[in-house]
């Protein structure tokens, strides 16, 4: 009777636990963004997302869960300016007076994980 353990099989064992160590490494490193709080950048990703239409706006922190989101519009010359509260990685929020641009009075939405990643951007 053979040996089980010949050096192709060896290799072909060697093969198969680095792809398992590649698969197990790759959905780590793809979720280490997604832990800790959200970032600025990652809720203006989303609120973009969720509005539609709309880019480049820029969020910054006011305190602790409280966002002021500006949404520009090149075109017309204006801002508007949304106020965000979040909790975990969910956000809600209300559009500060008339604004310049047809969009929402209200919005609401999640942080997600291509929120954080966001691949295109870094491309």
């Amino acid at each position: 009777m053979r040996h089980p353990f010949t050096r192709r099989n060896g290799r072909r064992l060697l093969a198969v636990m680095a792809l398992g160590a590649a698969a197990a490494g790759i959905p780590a490193a793809v979720a280490s963004p997604w832990e800790g709080a959200v970032r600025a950048g990652s809720l203006a990703h989303s609120l973009a997302n969720t509005i539609g239409g709309v880019e480049h706006p820029l969020c910054a922190a006011e305190a602790p869960g409280r966002w002021s989101c500006v949404i520009p519009d090149p075109a017309r010359r204006t801002l508007t300016e949304y106020s965000l509260r979040s909790t975990g990685r969910c956000w809600s929020g209300r559009r500060d007076g008339r604004g310049g641009q047809p969009l929402p009075r209200t919005v609401r939405g999640c942080v997600g994980m291509w929120d954080q990643l966001r691949l295109a951007d870094r491309l």
